[in-house]
């Protein structure tokens, strides 16, 4: 999934639609949810919603509504607290699904179906080497509720610099 806001939320529709005519247990086994910036939130959605947290409408209102819902609340909401805002809805998802089901919690931290795309910039390289990426999958940074909002934020903030 690519980043953008409302192409992730498009996304998530068009998951939704795919989920409903085939159901969800054909993506349980061997398919990887990847995104970066706010398409990790469409993956993040269709990972969770693949292994039983709910629907993806369900976890798309419980996560993309209720941040951009609160961004919505403060002037230039997205650009002071947007970050934040994704950063605890997305660590309530995966509380929600820690305990609520735990399996699809598993299926994130542990068996890898869920992947970040990371970005990055450095001047320790020499020129055109300076951006680089990175996809994340499994490890600590998934482990816990807390860690996987971090790295879901981490790859979020790339466009505010």
């Amino acid at each position: 999934f690519t980043g953008g806001v409302s192409l992730a939320a498009y996304a998530c529709g068009v998951l939704d639609v795919i989920f409903k005519r085939f159901g969800r247990e054909a993506f349980q086994k061997d398919c990887v949810f990847s995104g970066a910036s706010s398409g990790s939130w469409a993956a993040g959605c269709a990972a969770y919603a693949t292994h039983g947290v709910g629907n993806v409408s369900e976890v798309f209102n419980l996560v993309f509504k209720s941040a951009l819902n609160l961004v919505d609340l403060f002037p230039c909401g997205l650009v002071f607290i947007g970050c934040e805002a994704v950063e605890q809805f997305v660590s309530l998802l995966a509380t929600v699904a820690a305990y609520e089901s735990p399996a699809a919690f598993e299926a994130i931290a542990t068996r890898g179906a869920l992947a970040v795309w990371l970005f990055g910039c450095t001047l320790r390289l020499p020129a055109g080497q300076r951006t680089f990426r990175l996809i994340v999958r499994g490890g600590q940074d998934f482990q816990s509720p807390a860690q996987l909002a971090k790295l879901i934020t981490a790859t979020s903030v790339f466009p505010f610099f």
